[in-house]
């Protein structure tokens, strides 16, 4: 009989218990109390807010409150029934739930356990002026019981975001800036006041699938109606990003020429990234990039080994380490980018290119054409402004050093060129050279390439292109010696001599005594040459025209008299 009485008992406190929780949430009326959320909403944010429908629900044995799509914008701008307006923030949900402490709710405390934001959507917007006049404010010293629940306190302990996105559109100043965050997945904990708001999350940037996870603080700056973020830590993966999505999301990378796909990863740190009004007004932290690859379109090879380190703020962006490989080489670097806010930033840099192998480098060239080919190194420093890449290749000023090892001219023998032109510039060389030419120089002449010997080179950046002054290059028998211009392009224009080494020269001599018309006080043989083209097309050209005027100019007397002698 007790214990009848006693499972009686249960089953009556059980009852009331629900009776209770039902005439609690009954005196909420969540309904009733919707244009009231809507209101405050209004006035927390500062512009025009829409719900669709609030119920009760229960999960886990805690009651809650679901409210369905939510949708909050700027004043005057159009809601969801229509087309929103495009340079306009906005906030939209599926859906949030609120889940409650029930005992903490007889104590008219709104104490919520959590708050589940389903398909949440942030629309970040800077105009062309740079002036976010559509932007959305939380007010300052909002009401503690906006809704008028009966003088209830608010207590939350977590904020979760499922399969939410940010998406984040500046009209300038500069390219404009276009990019999203999908498949956020977030977790938010409110700290003590002077402590923020900590979260940690996943999602997906620049790519469909989740690549980053990130964690930080949130702060609310008074009553500005700003908000600052702290990221403790963000880790991206680059294995599922195009280069395509990377450019539009940072258009100033376009001038790079990446192409395919990126690998790598990426961290990073935000000391501070604050908003207010439509604006990002103060901005501050550090970059590492670590083992990326990527390709470059004029390049065959790819880089990888790509390592970044960078510090930025609103105005500036410090590159203090930058190193990788490049076909067999390696390249190192730092730089500093400076005005980002003005229209024409600019930005100065130093660079370190060690034994870059440039047959690895650039593609073979079609139809057996000559190459440069070899190894390469250089030391080069220089100051550039602009956003764009023609403004870059415009206002590009600097100066450098060049050293190549391992040279060979492929496809072309100089020698064996210088020979062709003399044999039909000067009268009976052809015959010559054909009766007696010397083992060493018929084995020279048979070569396919030119080898090159070690050399260095000075150069400066300006005026669009690379000029290269007083230089020297040697090869088997020769060298050349002279001065050009290298265009950003690729194209090269150099006028330049070659000189034959005294050996070749006195061959030519003995052969053909006309050609002593071209050697200069020491005996050797001096000819012009112009070498154009592009370092994976050259074209080495003789100036025939001199050797013959040459001649002429010390033979011609000569050559007047045996002509006229045979004639009598």
């Amino acid at each position: 009989m007790k214990k009848i009485l006693f499972i009686a008992v249960v089953v009556i406190f059980i009852i009331l218990a629900v009776i209770g929780i039902g005439v609690g949430f009954a005196a909420l009326r969540p309904e009733a109390h919707r244009v009231k959320i809507e209101q405050a909403l209004e006035k927390y944010f500062n512009g025009d807010a829409k719900i669709a429908h609030l119920s009760l629900v229960w999960q886990n044995q805690y009651p809650g409150l679901e409210i369905q799509n939510i949708d909050l914008r700027p004043h005057g701008s159009a809601s969801q029934e229509t087309q929103p307006q495009a340079n306009a923030d906005s906030f939209t949900a599926d859906s949030a739930r609120l889940f409650m402490d029930f005992n903490a709710l007889l104590k008219k405390e709104l104490r919520v356990k959590s708050v589940l934001l389903d398909r949440p959507r942030l629309n970040l917007t800077r105009p062309a002026d740079g002036h976010g006049q559509n932007g959305m404010r939380v007010q300052g010293g909002a009401s503690g019981d906006p809704l008028g629940w009966g003088g209830m306190t608010w207590k939350v302990d977590e904020v979760v975001l499922q399969n939410g996105e940010l998406h984040y559109l500046s009209g300038g100043p500069g390219h404009p800036h276009d990019w999203s965050l999908k498949n956020l997945n977030l977790k938010v904990r409110p700290k003590r006041p002077d402590q923020g708001i900590a979260f940690e999350g996943k999602a997906a940037i620049l790519t469909d699938t989740t690549n980053t996870n990130f964690s930080g603080t949130l702060h609310r700056e008074g009553g500005s109606g700003g908000w600052t973020l702290m990221f403790s830590k963000i880790r991206a993966g680059f294995a599922d990003v195009s280069v395509r999505s990377l450019e539009e999301a940072i258009p100033i990378l376009e001038a790079a020429g990446l192409r395919g796909r990126l690998a790598g990863a990426l961290s990073a740190s935000i000391e501070r990234l604050s908003y207010e009004a439509g604006n990002w007004t103060d901005v501050a932290g550090s970059v590492q990039v670590e083992g990326a690859k990527f390709f470059i379109r004029v390049f065959k090879s790819p880089l990888t080994e790509f390592n970044l380190s960078t510090q930025f703020d609103r105005d500036t962006v410090v590159i203090s380490s930058l190193d990788g490989e490049v076909a067999h080489g390696t390249f190192r670097g730092h730089g500093e980018i400076r005005n980002l806010n003005k229209p024409d930033p600019d930005a100065s840099f130093e660079m370190n290119v060690d034994r870059i192998n440039l047959s690895e480098l650039f593609s073979r060239p079609a139809n057996g054409r000559p190459q440069l080919a070899g190894r390469i190194a250089f030391d080069v420093n220089g100051l550039v402004q602009g956003r764009e890449r023609r403004q870059w290749l415009a206002t590009l000023q600097g100066q450098g050093r060049a050293s190549l090892t391992d040279g060979v001219l492929t496809n072309l023998n100089i020698m064996r060129m210088i020979f062709d032109k003399l044999a039909v510039s000067l009268p009976g060389a052809r015959e010559a050279f054909a009766q007696s030419m010397p083992p060493q120089i018929s084995q020279l002449l048979s070569l396919p390439d030119t080898h090159l010997s070690p050399t260095d080179i000075n150069f400066t950046f300006g005026n669009g292109g690379i000029a290269y002054a007083n230089f020297r290059i040697a090869g088997d028998g020769f060298e050349i010696y002279g001065s050009g211009q290298q265009g950003f392009g690729g194209d090269i224009d150099f006028k330049t001599t070659i000189v034959l080494d005294a050996q070749i020269s006195s061959y030519i001599v003995y052969c053909c005594p006309d050609a002593s018309a071209l050697a200069d006080s020491s005996g050797r043989l001096v000819m012009p040459v112009r070498i154009s083209g592009t370092i994976r097309n050259i074209r080495i050209e003789p100036d025939t025209n001199y050797l013959i005027r040459k001649v002429l100019g010390v033979k011609g007397p000569e050559y007047l008299m045996k002509a006229l002698q045979q004639k009598v």
